[in-house]
């Protein structure tokens, strides 16, 4: 990596232990002088990875941003009679395509 210019962050690098079997016994990593923080969830290119390998932050997390979208939506539709089915269909286009952004099944 250093031939081609490129560095480590090394202050925000973490690792994750992944779950097996075997329990782990403590220690430390380090890379030279730098001591990686060990941590059980991260998030890398845009995907919570967790120790358990079971992707529930991930989930939460595109689960709440579907929710804060369609929320959005629904306080600029009027209350009376209820919107009209082209923002209906808007809406559900607005909230499925945040779930689909977000699928972990495309990894």
């Amino acid at each position: 990596m250093r031939d081609a210019g490129l560095e480590l962050a090394l202050h925000k690098t973490d690792a994750i232990l992944v779950k097996g079997r075997r329990t782990w016994q403590g220690g430390q990593f380090r890379i030279g002088n730098v001591p990686i923080s060990i941590t059980t969830e991260a998030k890398y290119l845009g995907v919570w990875l967790d120790s358990n390998l079971s992707f529930s932050k991930h989930i939460q997390e595109a689960a709440g941003k579907a929710e804060r979208a369609a929320n959005a939506l629904v306080r600029l539709m009027p209350n009376v009679g209820g919107p009209g089915m082209a923002k209906r269909l808007f809406d559900h286009a607005v909230s499925n395509s945040r779930i689909m952004q977000s699928r972990i099944g495309e990894i």
